[in-house]
């Protein structure tokens, strides 16, 4: 039976890239999400910033892209694939601005084209501070 004395590495090749954590800024993206395919329960952030630091945590609160739906129509999947996944570059500050609730299509159906420049810009109500 053999024993080796010392200090040995070997490297080992993974699929995994970490994050690079930014110390310096903070990306903040407003935009428009799929978040009306989050599951019942869920609550379906707008008009709240939300910090991501995964691809997972991103997917798990502004939901996937629905079939047949145009990633163009949601930047912020757009946006966090590349600050995430490509750059791997957390975290990221995302402010959703669709709300499925208001922007619907003549049938109630939730509809990302009717999010306005509006919705967008916003504003702070004095009194309640939202």
């Amino acid at each position: 039976m053999s024993y080796q004395h010392g200090v040995y590495t070997r490297e080992v090749p993974t699929s995994l890239l970490p994050p690079t954590r930014v110390e310096v800024s903070l990306p903040v993206i407003v935009s428009t999400a799929p978040v009306h395919t989050l599951p019942a329960g869920v609550e379906k952030p707008v008009n709240k910033p939300v910090l991501i630091f995964t691809p997972e945590e991103g997917a798990a609160k502004f939901g996937s892209l629905p079939a047949g739906a145009e990633k163009s129509d949601y930047p912020i999947l757009q946006a966090l694939e590349i600050y995430l996944s490509r750059y791997r570059m957390a975290p990221v500050c995302v402010i959703n601005v669709f709300d499925p609730a208001a922007h619907v299509d003549d049938q109630g159906n939730p509809d990302v084209t009717k999010v306005t420049a509006a919705d967008v810009i916003g504003g702070v109500d004095a009194a309640t501070g939202a």
